[in-house]
């Protein structure tokens, strides 16, 4: 399993795009977008970034979570199980 982490309150970037570069040429293995930082973004920031981040790969999931609240930290953990 690949996750990669995206900042729901920034804009997606370079560093990003290559980073997502890497996950796709992971073959065989199952990817998973987290968006995070949800606490410190907008419903519409955390939609937007939503949508950029499944232009950037063909996620087999997508979890928003908040480390600071603890908020969907057991939603990603139970996609990184499923998906083992």
């Amino acid at each position: 399993v690949v996750a990669m982490l995206i900042d729901a309150s920034q804009p997606i970037g370079r560093g990003d795009e290559w980073v997502a570069e890497q996950v796709r040429a992971a073959k065989g293995s199952a990817k998973i977008c987290v968006l995070s930082k949800t606490d410190m973004a907008s419903d519409a920031q955390i939609s937007a970034q939503r949508e950029a981040a499944e232009a950037l790969c063909d996620w087999d999931a997508m979890v928003g979570l908040s480390s600071t609240t603890g908020r969907n930290v057991d939603a990603f953990v139970e996609e990184v199980q499923f998906l083992l």
